[in-house]
């Protein structure tokens, strides 16, 4: 067979091939699309999406996912998209800024969230000694190692340098994101005491002493304690010796939603009174929206 043949027959073949096998593919084809249109009008509903283009025009070309629900009004009322509003669906986080509305509602942007510290002693000037017990109280949900030692700080401008008893912690303290006051208190004591202070608690004073226009301060601030740490309810007769006060709430406020904390949105929850009180104070809220209005505004310009 000669060379010119052989290439004759080759090209033959190769033209039988695909003349048989171009219709199977293209049927296999029709069908993949065939059946990809039939899952997408299974899946993807009718829209139900309204938009007002003359009052936010950067929004109208915004596509709305189908299995979703979303209402953007305008202060006063005016919706500017509407997509599936009444149909119901899990909040998941989205419930934060309703803790958020009902936190700003009952407290205001700048108000701080205390941490008291309590004794049922007397200090003996002469030795700085705390002669009774250390108690902390305080439901900061930010509480950090920077604030440890700044109650360290403090007692030591009150004369206090040892304390003769225990260190009582509340329930309900927690310091650096801890659900556990067991933990927190644990962590308290260690991070009052100098000798026992976690490297990250240091490292963390010395960022808040650059920050505060105090770095350079080479004192240690610090108490020992004779006895030992423990949580349990404070005693009705204490003297507050001082309070530590959070940052502005706005401030917990943005960290709880820019990062979608739940530990926090929950400890700021139970400050209004939990989710029950949180729900009231949206539906009272609905129904005066001159000051919902203002609160809103408030919260956006913070």
């Amino acid at each position: 067979m000669s060379r010119k043949t052989s290439l004759v027959l080759i090209f033959c073949l190769f033209c039988g091939i695909f003349l048989i096998s171009a219709p199977a593919a293209s049927g296999q084809k029709k069908v993949r699309k065939s059946t990809a249109r039939a899952v997408s009008k299974k899946r993807v509903a009718a829209p139900k999406v309204k938009k007002t283009s003359d009052i936010a025009p950067l929004l109208a070309d915004v596509e709305i996912p189908g299995a979703s629900g979303v209402l953007v009004e305008t202060l006063r009322g005016k919706p500017i998209i509407d997509s599936f509003s009444d149909a119901p669906f899990n909040p998941a986080s989205n419930a934060k800024i309703a803790t958020a509305f009902a936190v700003l509602k009952a407290f205001g942007p700048e108000y701080r969230i205390s941490t008291n510290v309590w004794t049922d002693g007397a200090v003996d000037p002469t030795t700085g000694t705390l002669i009774g017990n250390l108690f902390i109280s305080g439901k900061d949900p930010l509480f950090s190692f920077a604030n440890a030692i700044t109650v360290a700080n403090e007692l030591n401008k009150l004369g206090i340098k040892s304390v003769s008893g225990d260190l009582i912690v509340a329930d309900g303290f927690s310091i650096n994101l801890s659900n556990s006051t067991a933990q927190s208190a644990n962590s308290l004591f260690a991070t009052l005491v100098p000798s026992s202070r976690p490297e990250a608690a240091s490292r963390s004073w010395d960022i808040f002493q650059g920050y505060s226009g105090i770095f350079g301060d080479l004192s240690v601030p610090g108490v020992t304690f004779g006895g030992a740490v423990s949580v349990r309810p404070l005693p009705e007769k204490l003297t507050l010796l001082f309070s530590h006060e959070s940052a502005p709430i706005k401030e917990t406020l943005k960290f709880t939603l820019c990062y979608s904390n739940n530990f926090v949105a929950d400890r700021l929850g139970d400050l209004v009174g939990g989710p029950k009180a949180v729900e009231v104070i949206v539906e009272q809220g609905e129904h005066t929206g001159a000051r919902t209005g203002q609160v809103l505004r408030e919260f956006a310009r913070v």
